[in-house]
């Protein structure tokens, strides 16, 4: 369990990536929000919440593959960062990047078990895709706990409400998740599936989100207009209907106990950062 001096320095880094992602957005004009446990924590304290060891933020995916582009180039973030995805690490989950502070360190025993090792501080970046179906989220669902559990996807083994649905593409895609090669080609194809169907898409979907067990996908209404909420003393970008989100991802989120010590498994052990400067 880290101290609170560690987790200070833990989310002091957190903010100065965060500031660097605002940096870069705003000279480029892109769209980000935070989500999860950052926005989570703007929401509640103006801060991040006490044991958090990441940040993460959401983007429409036509902003996401600019950004991506504009900092794997190396020419728009300061030297301090790093991109990080399945280009750098051949063991990065694919379908989203992460930030990463270069000179950081920290360790995560869930990770450490699985012989990986964290490099450093980071910002994950995930992905909002349009989705024109609550369907959709049933497939995501289904495939995310059988991710969770380490199952290969089989038509007899899934609810029978949903094997017709599962039938195309997207078992395929599930079927071939642990093969690197074969996952990357079908990712694509996944990806735009949804938006095949209509041209108004009234949802946004989360095909990366690591909240298995809640619905991924959010009324893009819930998104449109400008609102912003403080961390740390500075305004940041946020969905425009937080309290859906919130409720969305995290359900009752206002009687959960954020004060007492996460499961050891889940909290880093180690983190080394000299970011006083």
């Amino acid at each position: 369990m880290l101290s609170e001096k560690e987790y200070q320095d833990l989310h002091l880094g957190l903010f100065m990536e965060l500031m660097e992602v605002l940096r870069v957005c705003k000279e480029s004009k892109l769209t980000f929000y935070l989500g999860g446990e950052t926005l989570l924590g703007a929401y509640l304290l103006q801060d991040f919440l006490p044991f958090s060891y990441k940040a993460e933020i959401l983007m429409p995916r036509e902003d996401f593959e600019v950004f991506r582009i504009l900092v794997s180039t190396g020419n728009m973030l300061s030297r301090l960062y790093e991109l990080e995805d399945v280009t750098t690490d051949p063991h990065y989950p694919e379908g989203y990047f992460r930030i990463r502070t270069r000179f950081t360190e920290i360790d995560l025993p869930r990770l450490t078990a699985q012989g990986l090792k964290e490099k450093g501080i980071f910002v994950e970046v995930r992905p909002l895709d349009l989705s024109f179906t609550s369907e959709m989220t049933k497939l995501v669902r289904y495939a995310k706990k059988v991710d969770k559990n380490n199952e290969r996807v089989d038509l007899k083994s899934a609810p029978i409400s949903l094997q017709k649905e599962i039938a195309g593409p997207f078992t395929r895609l599930i079927n071939h998740c642990y093969k690197r090669e074969s996952l990357l080609k079908k990712r694509k194809k996944l990806e735009a599936w949804p938006s095949k169907k209509r041209k108004e898409l009234p949802y946004y979907l989360d095909l990366y989100s690591p909240y298995l067990f809640r619905d991924s996908i959010y009324p893009v209404a819930a998104f449109e207009g400008e609102r912003t909420l403080s961390l740390r003393g500075w305004q940041f970008p946020v969905p425009s209907n937080v309290e859906l989100y919130l409720r969305t991802v995290f359900g009752d989120y206002r009687n959960r106990d954020y004060q007492s010590e996460p499961d050891p498994s889940l909290s880093p052990t180690k983190v080394q950062a000299n970011l006083h400067f």
